[in-house]
């Protein structure tokens, strides 16, 4: 069933470009892409940015705690026609790069003061996926 999951996961968003390429009318728009995740590393920074500017992406979402926020943000400033948002952060999952919280919000923290790496108990230790 998960197998059959994944494969539809897959599929969907190929059978929509099928039906975009297919169309002929360069003035409407039929897919909207949003950049992710500005602010988690500079590589991810300069990839949002270069989305924007050669026309792929038409919005991102700034992860405010980020430790590559303020980059992220002297970026923007310089492209003002990008629609940005912010990102949600309650969790930080990652192994090797963490955040805090901006406040003091001691349910959300972890003993060395970061956020919870999940919402809640992760049925796969180790990992995100079984083996």
């Amino acid at each position: 069933m998960r197998q059959l999951n994944f494969f539809i996961f897959l599929l969907f968003p190929v059978l929509m470009s099928s039906h975009v390429y297919g169309q002929t009318d360069p003035a409407k728009i039929y897919l909207l892409v949003r950049a992710d995740d500005m602010g988690f590393a500079h590589a991810v920074n300069e990839a949002c940015i270069a989305t924007y500017t050669e026309g792929i992406a038409r919005s991102v979402e700034v992860i405010v705690p980020g430790p590559w926020f303020e980059e992220a943000a002297q970026m923007l400033a310089g492209h003002p026609g990008y629609d940005v948002g912010i990102h949600l952060v309650l969790t930080s999952e990652w192994q090797n790069l963490k955040w805090r919280p901006l406040t003091s919000a001691t349910s959300l923290k972890d003993a060395d003061g970061y956020f919870h790496p999940y919402i809640w108990k992760n049925p796969f230790p180790g990992g995100y996926f079984p083996a």
